[in-house]
């Protein structure tokens, strides 16, 4: 007799969603929530609606958003490549240790503006 198998749900596996708070239209947004396949058409075209829509840098604050695949990351590059296009400047803003290792891991970070003064985490070499 087979026993029942129990439900391995994971957060990989849930629904992921995310949002893009405006702090201060086309300059300083916040994302909370993931950004991967399933969500990045919704990012990015708030992302490019900011880019449009103001002179200077554009704050992204990344504290409360995931990054969990490729697709997320090309999200970044992507808005980084447009806000440059236009004459802006794309900075990245609180992201998560997790987020600093991996834009180091892919050497993101030589070429996306990363305020680390902004953050409320530990600076990268501390938390390696």
């Amino acid at each position: 007799m087979s026993q029942p198998v129990a439900d391995k749900t994971d957060a990989r596996t849930r629904e992921r969603t995310a949002e893009v708070r405006h702090i201060v239209d086309g300059a300083e947004l916040g994302v909370v929530g993931s950004i991967c396949a399933s969500t990045s058409s919704e990012v990015r075209s708030e992302l490019t609606q900011a880019i449009g829509a103001g002179e200077g840098d554009l704050v992204v604050h990344l504290s409360e958003a995931e990054v969990w695949d490729a697709t997320g990351l090309g999200v970044i590059v992507g808005a980084h490549r447009r806000a440059a296009a236009e004459g802006r400047r794309l900075v990245v803003a609180d992201a998560s240790p997790r987020l600093r290792r991996l834009m180091c891991a892919t050497k993101l970070d030589r070429h996306l503006e990363v305020e680390r003064e902004l953050t409320q985490f530990a600076p990268l070499a501390a938390t390696a």
